[in-house]
Order: structure tokens, then sequence, then C-alpha cells
């Protein structure tokens, strides 16, 4: 497939097999870091024309340049065209993930779908996703749709975002509403304003920097708590009395009833949630401010940069759990939380949970009704994927790969090598050859234990380690190895310079006198 630039430069199309309900995404012959959105019908491409001609000019801005927005996000670059001249699309940074962000929370974990991912994993890509979201209102522009599906986490645990062209966008006087917005994901000010009408045709103000911090803050309740939605419940099996229906998910939003803060009566939450009491009060605090606080006043909302402080604080703290290497929790705890609702989960006499979102939170889908048909529908099972995580092993694993290989190469150095070395440093001094090899020997083990426990990416990325911690683990022992050898050299040059000097000094003495 052809198509052309707005200077008439003629691009190769190589299709990806990436289509959605709006446009198909192809790669461009010759550009490997850039692809083409093409929407799939000509009224959604003509609707779309002038707000991707205003992105495309704002990413031209020192301030958009300077945000380093496009490497996290799929931003419009350039329209693209068809041979006629029509609008079909727009080139875009290609980011490299097929990775979901609830991917990481599916729960039950489906071991023939995924890899499971590490709760300390998890609060990585939380902290990346705050990142990335402030880059957008960096350059004062608002997401909008924060749609679990167009978050993708790359293999590092970053955040990137895609499907950028439905963002409420401000360009030059000229709002370009967001037409969409996923249930569940909708603040509580939208979502009153916007009963019996779209997003686009509502008056005044619809999706703000508030209602970005709104799905922010379901994004991180969902990643921390097993995918649970912060206004999910069920009926507690000890109720008293008579108990109300359940309520669909986004009523409970507008009315801010979350069970968290509030008592709903014969009401608990779901039981694969951790207790929500074992996070520590800061990120408790921070959930209040979203769903209690903010749920009449916005304002109050924490930021992404109030989040990343609090998330990064929070990884700081975790611990691993002991029995589940895919459990961490805070430092503060003798149990872990994980665990606990894992067990709470298996003992429920409900039915089994589904890993479909709908089935987690069916609750989600009810009120679609209430606002427009601009919505999107959650999958009825989640993208799939190989591997949520580059390939790394387990801590067993590494310490007993680390120290054997460590034993061995020392072993080979006190035999062959140190000898040598300190004999031609020493002149043959046996006393100092055996202190050398036997330095050398335990400097070696000592420098691959110290790696390990201190200084290997494994122990800062969940416990699993990348195939160069080995590598350096075992340079590590190496280079203390000979590093004593080094310092030994050093301290015996100084030791007979000083004896020198005390000669000469006494020489010089005497002969003086």
């Amino acid at each position: 497939m052809l198509a052309y630039t707005q200077s008439g430069k003629v691009l190769e199309l190589i299709d990806t097999g990436k289509s959605g309900g709006e446009g198909t995404v192809y790669n461009i012959k010759g550009y490997p870091n850039r692809v083409v959105k093409i929407y799939n019908k000509a009224s959604d491409a003509k609707s779309r024309e002038e707000k991707i001609n205003a992105m495309c000019e704002m990413s031209e801005s020192s301030t958009f340049k300077n945000s380093e927005l496009t490497k996290d996000i799929a931003w419009p670059m350039s329209p693209i065209y068809d041979k006629k001249n029509n609008f079909i699309g727009f080139g875009m940074p290609a980011i490299q993930s097929s990775i979901e962000l609830e991917d990481l929370y599916v729960y039950p974990h489906n071991p023939s779908r995924s890899s499971a991912v590490s709760i300390y994993n998890r609060v990585t890509a939380l902290i990346s996703l705050c990142d990335t979201i402030k880059k957008v209102h960096s350059i004062k522009q608002i997401i909008g749709d924060e749609n679990p599906n167009n978050i993708k986490i790359t293999q590092s645990f970053e955040a990137k975002l895609l499907d950028v062209d439905s963002y409420h966008i401000s360009y030059r006087d000229k709002k370009y509403k967001c037409p969409v917005c996923a249930p569940g994901y909708v603040a509580p000010e939208l979502a009153k304003k916007c009963k019996g009408t779209t997003y686009e045709e509502a008056p005044g103000e619809t999706f703000t920097e508030y209602t970005d911090r709104f799905s922010l803050a379901i994004h991180i309740f969902r990643m921390l708590c097993n995918g649970a939605h912060p206004y999910s419940s069920k009926v507690a099996k000890k109720k008293v009395g008579s108990t109300p229906a359940p309520k669909p998910i986004d009523h409970k939003v507008e009315k801010g009833e979350c069970i968290y803060f509030n008592n709903s009566k014969g009401m608990e939450p779901p039981p694969y949630v951790p207790d929500f009491n074992s996070f520590p009060e800061y990120i408790k605090n921070l959930f209040k401010r979203a769903f209690v606080d903010g749920n009449n006043a916005p304002e109050k909302r924490p930021s992404e940069t109030e989040w990343k402080v609090a998330l990064t604080k929070f990884r700081s703290e975790l611990v691993p759990c002991k029995k589940d290497k895919n459990h961490y929790h805070h430092k503060s705890l003798n149990f872990c939380p994980y665990c606990e609702a894992d067990k709470r989960y298996k003992e429920s006499k409900g039915n089994r949970l589904s890993t479909s979102i709908q089935a987690r939170t069916p609750a989600l889908q009810a009120s679609q009704h209430s606002y427009s048909n601009h919505t999107y529908q959650y999958p009825t099972t989640p993208t799939t994927t190989s591997s949520n995580s580059p390939q790394k092993s387990s801590s067993f694993t590494f310490w007993v790969i680390t120290i054997i290989t460590a034993i061995l190469s020392v072993v080979l150095l006190g035999s062959l090598v140190l000898p040598n070395m300190y004999n031609a440093i020493a002149d043959n001094n046996s006393t100092i050859t055996t202190i050398g090899v036997i330095g050398g020997i335990i400097s070696g083990l000592i420098g691959t234990i110290s790696y390990n426990l201190a200084w290997s990416f494994g122990r800062y990325k969940g416990g699993a380690f990348p195939w160069y911690d080995y590598l350096l683990s075992f340079l590590c022992c190496i280079g203390f190895s000979f590093g004593f050898g080094l310092i030994m050299g050093i301290v015996y040059i100084i030791f007979y310079l000083i004896i020198a000097f005390i000669i000469l000094g006494i020489i010089g003495f005497i002969l003086g006198g």
C-alpha cells in the first residue's frame, strides 16, 4: 500500500496485522521507528483531519520537543494522504510492546496465557505511568480516555500510551474534545455532566487534568489490589438484616461510595483484594483524596507527581514474601496480604472469577447506556502475550550458579595465577605469597557476595536476575581478587620505601653526627 506525506513524499506501507474498530496500523518501509495509522472509514478521517493537523503542528513547538514526549507516546507527527490528496491518517512513533496494563494484574493468574508479574514490578510500571502522564500535562494537554487497553508496558516496565488521536486537545483557542471514556474510569463530575449527551456534545468543560487524575488513581488501585476496582464490592457472608441490591460501578462513583472509606451495609471487598489496611498511611491517604475528598472537590485529587513520590517510597519499603516470589509487601508487616488474599479467594464459595475484566467487575458494563454510545467495550478476555518480563532467573538459581562460579574461579586463581604473581612481587617470599593467595581467594568470594546483595540489577527488579547480572557477579569476583593483590603490592612497596627512608635517615644522622 502506498501513502503520501504533506510534501508529496511516497511511503510504502506494510500491514502489521494490528487493526481496531477505528483504524489500521502499518509499518513504513525504511522507517523502523515510525508507523502510520490509516482510518478505516473516510468519515472518521474527515472528522479527525483538523485535530490531527493541530496535533502535528503542536509537535513542532519547542515546548513539545523539550518534553521528549514522543519517546513514550504515539503522538501524531505528520498527516498522511492518498494519491488523490485525501487525508487518510497520520504518522507517529512506533511503540514496541504488546503487553497491556491490565495484563499485569489479571487475577487469578493464568500461566498458559502470560507470565506472572511481581508486585514490585507492578509498582515500577505505575511510577513510569505517572511520568508518562506528566509529560502530556506538561504541554497543557489532557488524555481524557485512560483506557487500560491503550496503555502498553515494555519488558522493562515502562508505560507507553497509544490512541492519542482521541485525546482532549486545546490548540490556538480551539478545543477538540475527547469523544470516549472507558466505563469505570469516568470521573464523577464528568458522569453527572454528560448524562443524556455525548462527551463531545456536552456543554462547557468535560475532560480536565482532574479527570485524568481520577483515572490514574483507578489504575494504581487496580494494580495494587489484584485488578479489583476501588468501587467494586460483594455481598458479605455475615450480613445483618436485608442487603440492598448491588449498584453499578458508575453509580457508586457518582455518589462517592468507595467501600474502603464508606461503610456499605452488608457489603464487603471481593475476597481476592489484599487487606486495604496493609498499605502504609501515605498510600491510603492518597486514595482517600482521590475517591472521597475528590468526589465533590476534584482539585483535591493527587497529581501524578504526588503519586510518583509516594509509589517510589513504597517500592523502596517493599520486602519479598517468603512463600511467593511474585509477592511483596510493606516492611512494617509480619505477614503477606497477597498470600492472605489468595487464601480467601480459594476458600470463597462463589463462582470462580474469570480472567476477564467483565467477570471481575461486571458492573462496569451496566451503566454504558447512561452516557453515550461513544464508549469502549472491554474485551471478553485480556490481550495475551508470551511473557510479561524479559528472560530472567530466580534468586535461588542466581545465587547457586554465581557462588559455584566464584569458588571455581578463585580456586583456579589461587593455584595457577596468584602464586606466580605474588612470587614476582615479593621475590619468592613464601609468607607474602601465602597471605596474598589466601587474601585473593577470600576477596574474590566477597566480591561476588557483595555484588549479589547490594549491586545486582535483579535485587532492585523484583528478585529476578537478567543474564548480565551473572557476568557482572563473575567480574566482581575477579576484580576483588586481583584488587587485593594490587593493594598488597602497593602496601609491600610502601613498606619497603618506609624501611629505606628509615635506614637512610639513620645513616644520615650518623654521618651528620
